[in-house]
């Protein structure tokens, strides 16, 4: 319906017949085109066959009157001029005419003004429910750089969420990661830029650093390969500790602990395409290699967690990596699907320095990878 339309098109005497059941069938067809035209005029219908149909003048003109009000400088009004209409034919309005004929405009107004009411709180409603941050996510095997509006640099690694605000500017520049990420922050005066990860707070002006804290992970990794950062954690934001330029540290709940003797390009490694394992745990590796590669791991012998590995592995071979595993390991691999169980091979043929698995090793053929 277009708003020059009138709110009611039907005769007063139409509407009585058909609400009266009286309405010849071409009165019938006419109203019912007329109620099919807007939903509104439907609930108008239902209204005058209820008790509101008997309220008598003086109660019509209170509800008029606070009509009045709430339209008053709102913009619930979609017709100045029909509103007008409504507001002279009521005030003008010469005895002994029928209250139902001026009820309907009246109930037109209110539910215009009902409709805009609800649309407003739909869209106050929706405004809380649009998302609030941009939200980049990376899958298995799958890496990403995004550039964020102050020229800052991030290069997500896989499995990894980075959360964005949509007011990310000269303002605030917080931001929230799940999973591993490298940074190349913009300095922007008087502005830090702030990365969270679960408990952990990482401030910074202007540096390179990378952060990683997938769930589960019991500690939160922080290189810094330029400048300087400022590491917080604690439930109140208690402890606080500065890095400078090639240091390592990781932070749990409690405690921000500075790593010796490692440097912070083998935790950033990754970014220019290589996995540096140094006196790490099995379980540590095949789960970094499960996300960089999309290969779910399977030991036939829990002994083999006991292990430690030391190598360094092309981040873009999967070949590698798995003659890499099997090497170092001593095992056999079978495959079934993107499952592979690594199986023991006999102890005794295994050489005493390959039971530690704690030296740098040369990169086997990728031939020697069974399937």
């Amino acid at each position: 319906m277009s708003d020059s339309d009138p709110i009611l098109t039907p005769s007063d005497g139409v509407l009585d017949r058909y609400l009266a059941g009286e309405a010849t069938l071409a009165e019938r067809e006419s109203v019912d085109a007329w109620l099919a035209d807007d939903s509104r005029r439907a609930h108008v219908l239902a209204v005058m066959r209820g008790p509101t149909a008997t309220r008598s003048l003086a109660e019509l003109d209170t509800v008029v009157q606070r009509i009045e009000r709430a339209l008053d400088g709102s913009q619930v009004r979609r017709d100045d001029d029909r509103a007008a209409r409504v507001r002279n034919v009521w005030l003008n309005r010469e005895g002994g005419v029928s209250g139902r004929r001026f009820l309907l405009p009246v109930l037109g107004v209110l539910l215009i003004g009902i409709a805009a009411s609800v649309h407003q709180w739909s869209a106050r409603t929706n405004n809380h429910s649009r998302p609030t941050v941009h939200r980049y996510t990376t899958s298995i095997a799958q890496r990403a750089t995004v550039s964020l509006a102050d020229g800052t640099r991030v290069t997500l690694g896989p499995q990894s969420t980075l959360e964005v605000p949509l007011r990310f500017g000269s303002m605030t520049r917080t931001i929230a990661l799940k999973g591993q990420a490298y940074f190349d922050v913009r300095t922007t005066s008087g502005t830090p830029f702030i990365v969270r990860s679960g408990s952990v707070t990482t401030r910074v002006l202007g540096t390179t650093f990378g952060v990683r804290q997938y769930p589960g992970d019991r500690y939160a990794e922080i290189a810094v390969t330029s400048g300087k950062i400022i590491v917080t954690t604690g439930a109140h934001s208690q402890i606080t500790k500065t890095l400078d330029a090639g240091a390592v540290a990781n932070a749990t709940d409690s405690v921000v602990t500075l790593v010796s003797g490692d440097s912070a390009k083998r935790y950033t490694s990754w970014v220019s395409g290589q996995l540096i394992f140094r006196g790490t745990p099995t379980s540590e590796v095949l789960a970094t290699l499960t996300r960089w590669y999309g290969y779910q791991f399977r030991l036939s012998d829990s002994s083999l967690n006991e292990n430690v590995l030391t190598a360094v592995i092309d981040a873009q071979s999967s070949a590698q990596a798995l003659s890499t595993i099997k090497l170092l390991l001593n095992v056999d691999l079978t495959f079934d699907g993107n499952v592979i169980t690594l199986h023991p091979k006999h102890r005794s043929t295994m050489p005493a320095r390959r039971r530690q698995n704690t030296t740098d090793i040369m990169t086997p053929s990728h031939a020697e990878v069974g399937r």
